[in-house]
């Protein structure tokens, strides 16, 4: 069994559609199938936040399992091979070095992240323009790239980095949306809280600025 799940920030929204009783639930929800693999039965608004959150927990499990199911054929094959240099498997403690390296300032990057554009210099600059131009239309001071990387670079096979800021600008222009409390990752989500598909920039890339006349007499 696995020693534990993950929940992500990307839920905050679906979450925040829950009553504290609700998200009692389906936090109890989540470890019943987590540890016996059985779905409870919920009331419909509880289920589409657990089904929302599922998804995610099969494709760990899933991931856990296979990194599991390596290790034993590693292990059937005798493990990992002896260092030639150390063919006992003495362990060898390592010295510590002299000083610290220093962390590098302004590292947003997730390292963890294994698709290979995303460390691309070229990514993290688009990553950089588009929470720049975020802060400075709703006045925030983003600045950690780690969640929006991904799908950034999944929307900027579709629309160009020029039209996703542009789409920024227009959610300002929007009568509901404009006076949200909304993060930057939520432009760049694929699926609203219902689980439907949803392209989001190129809603507000077509939003345009509301004129209003007026009439002198």
């Amino acid at each position: 069994m696995k020693p534990g799940f993950l929940i992500y920030n990307d839920y905050r929204e679906t979450l925040s559609m829950l009553s504290d009783d609700e998200l009692g639930k389906l936090i109890r929800a989540i470890f019943e199938y987590e540890i016996n693999n059985i779905v409870p039965e919920l009331d419909k608004t509880i289920m589409m936040a657990f089904n929302f959150i599922k998804t995610d927990l099969d494709r760990n499990s899933n991931h856990y399992d296979s990194i599991c199911e390596r290790n034993r054929n590693n292990g059937l094959k005798g493990g990992r091979p002896r260092n030639p240099n150390n063919p006992v498997g003495i362990l060898v403690t390592q010295q510590n070095p002299e000083k610290p390296k220093k962390a590098k300032d302004n590292v947003n990057i997730n390292v963890n992240i294994k698709d290979k554009d995303s460390n691309n210099s070229e990514t993290l600059e688009f990553a950089n323009k588009y929470l720049t131009k975020w802060n400075e239309v709703f006045g925030t001071q983003y600045s950690a790239t780690r969640q929006i990387v991904k799908p950034l670079i999944e929307w900027l096979k579709d629309h160009s980095l020029e039209n996703i800021l542009e789409a920024i600008e227009n959610i300002k222009n929007d009568p509901y949306w404009k006076d949200q409390n909304v993060e930057p990752i939520w432009l760049l989500r694929f699926k609203d809280p219902k689980g439907e598909p949803v392209d989001r920039i190129e809603k507000f890339y077509n939003t345009k600025p509301v004129v209003k006349w007026q009439t002198h007499l």
